[in-house]
């Protein structure tokens, strides 16, 4: 995990912080041009501007093509750093394994509860598998698991999770929908502890391109 030096700094013309929390809800899903201008408070002509540019300068790419041929960008792995670098306090390696610790006990807890995935494999990468005394936050990527093995059954239970959060919550947006019973899973085990940066993976191999990793879920014997 990288730190960031200088808060003050611009990107593509806008405060480092602000493009990294728009790079932070691209992260797993991409963003669509008109989410990107909701969150910037700029026009959508701005925002197809800023898209291209962040595009040009390395952050972002064009995803899939979504509803109505909607073009979705996505991080590219310089926008993922940028989107999990962090702007915190660093804190003592004791202190982080305590928190990684922690984390593992919820990571057991999931299969005991409603939520639809569990974990089937946890990574940690960025300064937490380094030998630094003080880390900037821990990176933490998940391979989750289905609660059940059959399919139809799965996406039912999905879609039971979501008509439930909706008696609670209006949805602002149908990318924000599809990703709740992920979004969810993610919450419970962050439990709003600010240094915990989490990412969906399929494996390993997905985040190599990035830096060093150490599976932490299933602990290795």
């Amino acid at each position: 995990m990288s730190h960031i030096p200088d808060k003050t700094a611009l990107v593509c013309g806008y405060p480092i912080l602000e493009i990294r929390r728009l790079l932070k809800a691209a992260s797993g899903r991409g963003i669509l041009v008109w989410e990107l201008a909701s969150i910037m408070q700029i026009t959508d002509s701005q925002a197809r501007f800023l898209a291209r540019r962040l595009e040009i300068e390395g952050y972002l790419k064009k995803g899939e093509f979504y509803a109505r041929d909607y073009l979705i960008y996505e991080n590219t792995p310089k926008g993922f750093r940028l989107s999990v670098a962090s702007a915190m306090p660093q804190i003592k390696r004791e202190t982080a394994d305590r928190m990684v610790m922690a984390l593992l006990g919820r990571m057991k807890m999931l299969p005991r509860m409603n939520y639809s995935f569990t974990v089937g494999e946890a990574w940690v990468y960025g300064s937490y598998t380094t030998d630094a005394e003080r880390i900037s936050d821990i990176d933490v990527a998940f391979r989750l698991r289905p609660k059940f093995a059959e399919r139809t059954r799965q996406i039912k239970y999905e879609h039971e999770r979501v008509a439930v959060e909706m008696q609670r919550h209006h949805f602002r947006t149908i990318v924000e929908k599809i990703s709740f019973p992920v979004w969810e899973v993610f919450k419970f085990l962050r439990q709003r502890n600010p240094y915990l940066h989490f990412q969906k993976f399929e494996g390993t191999e997905e985040i190599d391109d990035f830096m060093k990793v150490r599976r932490i879920f299933p602990r290795p014997f």
